[in-house]
């Protein structure tokens, strides 16, 4: 495993933390967010978490009055969200949260197939033993972690500090929408949450970690396929089953 320094860094990259730092970007660096900012923050998790549902329809006048600001605000946070493809704009009716169904999933998890197990074979190249310690703590907060969103963001998590390790930015940034999407599968049916607390996922993770703590590029990028592929094939299924 090359010596270089990971990429990864020493912050989880929960979908809390991406929120944020989404938000930072927009305000251009400034440290005091903007109401905009706050209501999507606010929105974005909402919609990630499912509290506002696949296909639910929003209201600016209705969100303005919960978040004690006017419509502009509320309009400029949803016109982000629309472009990001978590809400769709609906002319003169107002915004819907984008519908999740089979097909959306399907194509999030084969895109995941396409992208995440060569960053595996990545990061075992290019990281080091403090990214490999980052990788296992994670790992350990997972096996350890009780609910949905604690577990959904750990298992994010781990996978993100792969995505870093691996040096490779725009591959970080197109995988920060899958996972949301992956998230609001989790929160959206119950047979994929029960999975989340099961012992399948860590012992997925397990592999790909031990795959890489032995610096083999191939045995990783082989681990994290069969890790993506077991978890399609239960998703697709349950899906189908809801």
């Amino acid at each position: 495993m090359d010596a270089t320094p990971s990429e990864s860094g020493s912050t989880l990259h929960t979908h809390a933390v991406d929120s944020q730092r989404r938000a930072a970007a927009l305000g251009e660096g400034n440290r005091v967010l903007s109401r905009t900012q706050k209501v999507y923050v606010a929105l974005r998790d909402d919609i990630v978490r499912t509290r506002l549902a696949p296909g639910e329809v929003v209201i600016e006048p209705e969100l303005a009055a919960r978040f004690g600001v006017s419509k502009t605000p509320v309009r400029e946070a949803l016109q982000i969200l629309v472009v990001e493809g978590l809400v769709v704009a609906l002319p003169r009716r107002g915004y819907v949260v984008r519908p999740l169904g089979i097909n959306e999933v399907r194509e999030v998890l084969d895109l995941r197939l396409i992208i995440e197990p060569p960053m595996a074979a990545g990061a075992t190249r290019y990281g080091n033993e403090a990214f490999v310690e980052e990788l296992s703590s994670i790992l350990e907060a997972q096996r350890s972690g009780s609910g949905t969103a604690e577990l959904t963001d750990a298992a994010r998590a781990f996978h993100e500090c792969i995505l870093g390790a691996a040096r490779n930015a725009r591959a970080k940034t197109l995988m920060s929408g899958l996972f949301d999407e992956t998230t609001r599968s989790h929160h959206l049916i119950p047979a994929i949450d029960a999975r989340i607390h099961s012992d399948v996922e860590n012992n997925g993770h397990q592999q790909v970690l031990e795959a890489i703590r032995t610096g083999d590029p191939q045995a990783a990028e082989e681990a994290m396929r069969r890790h993506l592929v077991e978890l399609r094939e239960f998703v697709l299924h349950a899906f189908l089953e809801a």
